[in-house]
């Protein structure tokens, strides 16, 4: 009997779960696209091996990110999400851009939006962006920013500035086939 109160008491210290619903590219109208609704949870137990002190982590995230397509070529862009995790106050992102699709696989976008480096972090509205790892948390998020990018089919390039805590930022990347990226 001790051992069954033994293994279910550490089953319930060490309990932890992650869960999330995500839908993506839900059309509202012939303009209005809603690219990605997100609701994540993540619950963890820790505990202090020399304190036995046991503390509790919740970690809730929800979020939206939206487009409007004024034309074939210029399109208004925007992302938001709520991170709380029982702080004070809770985390706040949102970002809004505009996306000038000047051929095929050359755009440029503007706004309060990530930097070419940004873009190697995963975005807020989803499982990777909620759960990220420290390294990929790292990397600087969105600013005040205009970056032109092509995009080919074995190929990329993009070079942005970016203005961050009153400073000029400049960014470049460069990209092979999805298997190589450079960004500084």
């Amino acid at each position: 009997m001790k051992k069954v109160i033994l293994l279910i008491t550490i089953i319930i210290v060490f309990f932890g779960f992650s869960t999330k619903a995500q839908i993506e590219n839900l059309k509202i109208s012939d303009q209005i696209n809603l690219d990605r609704i997100y609701f994540g949870v993540l619950s963890a137990s820790n505990v202090n091996i020399d304190s036995l002190h046991v503390s509790q982590l919740v970690n809730v995230r929800t979020g939206a990110m939206a487009t409007w397509s004024i034309t074939k070529n210029l399109s208004f862009g925007g992302l938001s999400t709520i991170d709380y995790t029982g702080k004070k106050d809770p985390f706040v992102c949102a970002q809004a851009w505009v996306n000038w699709d000047i051929t095929k696989n050359l755009s440029i976008k503007a706004g309060h939006l990530g930097t070419l480096s940004t873009e190697n972090r995963p975005l807020h509205t989803s499982a990777t962006g909620q759960f990220e790892t420290w390294s990929e948390s790292q990397i600087p998020g969105g600013s005040l920013n205009a970056k032109i990018k092509y995009v080919g089919k074995n190929f990329q390039a993009g070079a942005g500035v970016g203005i961050r805590k009153n400073k000029l930022e400049y960014h470049a990347m460069i990209g092979i086939k999805d298997k190589i990226k450079f960004t500084a």
